[in-house]
């Protein structure tokens, strides 16, 4: 599932986000294609060997929104003042093709409309009020792992993943010499809970992942490790 950020750019700078998507729309828009283009729920007359086959491989797609939020500033000067990423929302779509019964290979894609902020610091000079905004992509493959269980509650799995691949930072002019526009490798880490079968070939999934990369700030040369945690829900469908 995917969604834009209704974002109004300016010739030379952009301002403030006159407004965010709506998440309830972008779920909505990920439920009506997941049943347009999911699975039929598997009958009554199915035999449970028939069903636990049907679970056991195939390649799902998921939709989710949440919220992204650092938990580190993005730079920090002594001379200057400091900068981090604002709590925002983020929208993501994720691919998993799962190779056997607890294993799969996935592939996740996360966009998040940000903006920079200042940060209280001892520096006495003055301080801008308005660093503009700061679009976070992030585009990664990972290794899955699902916990399978048995009985009434095979419905309910928890997984955990890692992998890596590229995240890139994209901010105003006016962020400059502070934070400039950057591309750096990713490692990311994750775990979560999906449901099956929640109704119309529908499964659910809640996640928290953790995108792990260093920036370097221009105006000091250093860098800082960066861990960015996505808290997301959404929905997806298994297409077997």
């Amino acid at each position: 599932m995917t969604g834009r950020g209704n974002v109004r750019i300016d010739a030379g700078r952009r301002g403030k986000r006159t407004g965010q998507p709506h998440a309830c729309a972008v779920l909505l828009a990920t439920l009506l294609a997941a049943i347009a283009l999911g699975p039929t729920p598997l009958r009554g007359q199915a035999t449970g060997e028939e069903e636990e086959a049907a679970r056991e491989g195939g390649f799902e797609l998921t939709g989710q929104v949440g919220l992204i939020t650092p938990v580190s500033n993005l730079t920090e000067d002594v001379n200057a003042f400091d900068t981090s990423l604002k709590v925002g929302l983020a929208y993501s779509l994720d691919g998993t093709y799962w190779t056997s019964r607890k294993f799969g290979l996935g592939f996740a894609g996360l966009y998040s409309p940000a903006e920079l902020q200042t940060v209280a610091s001892g520096f006495q000079g003055a301080v801008p009020n308005d660093l503009g905004n700061a679009d976070y992509f992030a585009g990664i493959v990972n290794a899955v792992y699902r916990f399978r269980g048995t009985g009434s509650g095979a419905g309910a799995e928890p997984y955990i993943a890692a992998g890596g691949g590229v995240r890139r930072l994209s901010v105003d002019a006016i962020a400059s010499p502070q934070v400039e526009s950057s591309t750096d490798p990713v490692g990311t880490l994750a775990g979560g809970i999906r449901v099956e079968d929640i109704g119309f070939g529908l499964l659910m999934k809640v996640e928290i992942r953790d995108f792990i990369s260093s920036f370097e700030s221009p105006a000091t040369g250093s860098s800082k490790l960066q861990h960015d945690f996505a808290i997301t829900f959404g929905l997806g469908t298994r297409i077997r």
